[in-house]
């Protein structure tokens, strides 16, 4: 089973989950998720970076 896990109390009634289970639950996305956002961004980034500089017209040589 997942957690966090929602128990019934009776027939048609849950209980709610408190705040420490919410972030229980929550803690390990909330970690990694700056992680995944700077890979993406250097990632997809440099892909761009590198079409943008093959479609642009250079005449400056270096010196």
């Amino acid at each position: 089973m997942t957690y966090p896990e929602v128990v019934s109390a009776a027939p048609g009634r849950k209980t709610t989950l408190s705040l420490a289970d919410h972030l229980q639950a929550w803690l390990p996305r909330l970690v990694l998720a700056p992680t995944a956002v700077l890979i993406l961004v250097f990632f997809y980034g440099f892909i761009l970076w590198t079409g943008v500089i093959s479609m642009t017209h250079v005449s400056g040589q270096l010196k």
